[in-house]
């Protein structure tokens, strides 16, 4: 394929030439993502100046090193577990292999045509971005590459992502095979100062008369991976207006840096405000419209601002949309059916380190579910009565609410819920602390967010002692209810982790697992007795020490409330801390840390002489293999 160069809307798009519809024949030799700029650079959309090694480069490599064969016993594995297996070994020889001569050639010949700029290197799979399946974050993106060996790294690496473990779990979950037909975008890369995603029919309610717009600060990065929280648009078709609008969180934001890419923090004035304008989002409706027009199918389009110019980087036809929306339906994102006048206040300040980023509709509603059958047994163990039961449960199921696929405490229910237990006054300001709201809800309203209500004065004051009487010999027995609690909840699952689930049908597997959630749920209930005395002892604690202690910093006053270094969940930051002190104390094995590719860490590590530094990352693995930033969604993989 010829490189060539055509103008895009006052910038110069460079494009792999097609002599047919790029939409039909350039998929087979471009990949997915080479295919989808190869239609936009012909239609004059500003593309950052790009090229591709095509498959071909791809079947050079596989071809001068003898690695067919490992693809056709990769095709042939007999299950999932026999594939991932497979593609961990062909992973590994693509990511040390050498280039062959005629394919440093054609990278040479690419770069020449970009010239000396920093580069985005981008796998393109045969597969990707099809009308069936869009293969999304499963091929991997090297941004901001710099220097001939980088980028001869970062394109061995995206070909090696075609093999990858998350990869071939997809396929494998679409009835898919793995393919050899994999391509290498190579593309100016753009220091972008906001970036994100549009679809051009809603993607969560199926809705074709509104458009989607995610935006962050920074690189698009940060949208795709998670990191980052990022602002929601919603937009009429017809009209181009504003449906809905929701301002993320947005504290961080992706940037280049030297050679690569780091996490910054984002200038406190621009957290609150929408990461692109008005202008702009009108800008963004009228590009997407145009570019599914092109295309003839929705889109889910990756875009990037640079000055003034709107980049796109990326499009796909949209796979999956949720049910159509019937006319006149109502979005009940809340759970529960409000009158116009019902006040809820929203807010995911603190339930965004749970689940950041988008959640899947299951994690959501599974959560909710826990969330409130937990707290309705913190409930019953406080003795609380019959009839105030059934009030609770009136708004302990509703305590979480789900907007444009993310989810949101509704703080109001929560005011509740610290009201079981007595103290409420000074529990509810500590709440607030805890959940890191801007500012306390009014004296006034607070007063009225009661969990129950009582039929007469008499009643009210034999439940309230009842419960009061009950969490105070709960406090009193708060370090053997912690102690008898741990060895409960290790045997649960020290019995259900022991099953080989595979050996199980579905009917079994599914039993088994409702038999688990319920032993477990039946006992974190009255551990959250353990919430409210925190809230209570920390509150008491704060309050101490202002009044005898003159103008105290705000850091002392955290310190007084310290927990101490014994807290379990801290355990895997402070392994990990005490690897990051080892690693320093050595130069040559922080350069190896700070140097080596990922994918290639591990297999060098056991070659080298660092043995103590891997004795402590494989007991790290051991330990707490099985966590990660996302590890309460369960749409990610264990």
């Amino acid at each position: 394929m010829a490189v060539s160069s055509s103008p895009g809307a006052g910038a110069r798009a460079q494009q792999v030439s097609a002599d047919e519809d790029p939409r039909h024949t350039g998929i087979q030799t471009a990949g997915g993502k080479g295919a989808g700029l190869e239609m936009l650079s012909a239609a004059g959309i500003a593309v950052p100046p790009w090229t591709v090694l095509d498959t071909g480069v791809f079947a050079s490599f596989i071809d001068a090193h003898g690695f067919g064969s490992l693809i056709d016993d990769l095709t042939a594995a007999v299950d999932l577990d026999d594939a991932v297996k497979r593609a961990a070994l062909l992973r590994e020889k693509i990511a040390t292999a050498s280039l062959p001569d005629d394919v440093v050639s054609r990278i040479d010949a690419a770069c020449s045509e970009l010239g000396d700029v920093p580069l985005a290197v981008r796998s393109s799979g045969g597969a990707e971005d099809g009308s069936q399946h869009s293969h999304a974050g499963q091929f991997d993106t090297f941004l901001n590459v710099r220097g001939r060996d980088a980028i001869d790294n970062a394109v061995r690496r995206c070909w090696a992502s075609a093999f990858s473990e998350r990869s071939i779990r997809y396929l494998y979950s679409h009835d898919g095979a793995p393919s050899a037909s994999v391509a290498v975008v190579l593309q100016q890369f753009v220091s972008a100062r906001a970036a994100g995603v549009l679809f051009t029919v809603d993607p969560l309610s199926g809705s074709p008369d509104s458009l989607l717009l995610s935006a962050v600060y920074g690189l698009g990065e940060g949208l795709v991976s998670g990191v980052v929280d990022a602002d929601s648009v919603t937009i009429d078709r017809g009209s181009g207006a504003v449906i809905d609008r929701v301002i993320g969180v947005k504290d961080e934001q992706i940037v280049a840096t030297e050679g690569g890419v780091i996490t910054a923090e984002v200038a406190p004035d621009l957290r609150a405000a929408t990461a692109v304008s008005d202008e702009e989002i009108s800008r963004l409706v009228e590009l997407g419209l145009q570019i599914e027009k092109i295309a003839g199918a929705p889109q889910d389009i990756e875009w990037l601002i640079d000055g003034d110019t709107i980049w796109v980087v990326q499009t796909r036809p949209i796979t999956s949309t949720g049910p159509a929306a019937v006319p006149g339906a109502k979005i009940l994102g809340a759970g529960e059916e409000l009158a116009a006048d019902d006040l809820r206040i929203w807010d995911n300040s603190n339930i965004i380190e749970s689940f950041s980023g988008i959640s899947s509709p299951l994690t959501f509603t599974t959560a909710a579910d826990v969330y409130g059958r937990v707290y309705l047994s913190y409930a019953r163990s406080l003795n609380v009565s019959a009839d105030q039961l059934e009030q609770i449960r009136d708004w302990n199921s509703v305590m979480l609410g789900y907007f444009h696929g993310r989810v949101y405490y509704n703080l109001l229910h929560w005011y509740r819920m610290v009201g079981i237990a007595p103290g409420y006054p000074l529990n509810r300001r500590v709440l607030e602390v805890a959940l890191g709201v801007d500012e306390p809800l009014d004296d006034e309203l607070a007063k009225t967010l009661k969990p129950f209500t009582f039929g007469s004065l008499p009643r009210r004051i034999v439940s309230r002692t009842v419960t009061t009487a009950t969490y105070i010999k709960r406090f009193m027995q708060i370090d053997r209810l912690c102690d008898d609690f741990m060895d409960s909840f290790y045997r649960v699952y020290d019995e259900y982790d022991g099953v080989d689930y595979n050996s199980l049908g579905g009917d079994e597997v599914y039993a088994r697992y409702r038999a688990m959630e319920r032993d477990l749920v039946d006992r974190w209930g009255p551990m959250m007795v353990l919430d409210a005395i925190l809230l209570t002892s920390s509150g008491l604690l704060y309050a101490l020490t202002k009044a005898f202690v003159k103008d105290p910093p705000e850091w002392f006053l955290y310190a007084v409330v310290s927990p101490g270094a014994d807290v379990e969940s801290a355990e895997p930051a402070r392994a990990m801390s005490a690897m990051a002190e080892y690693v320093r104390g050595d130069s040559e094995l922080l350069e190896f840390v700070n140097t080596t590719p990922v994918d290639q860490a591990y297999p060098q590590l056991q070659a080298s002489k660092w043995t103590q530094f891997q004795d402590m990352v494989d007991d790290y693995v051991a330990r707490f293999g099985y966590r990660s930033l996302d590890e309460l969604k369960l749409e990610t993989p264990d």
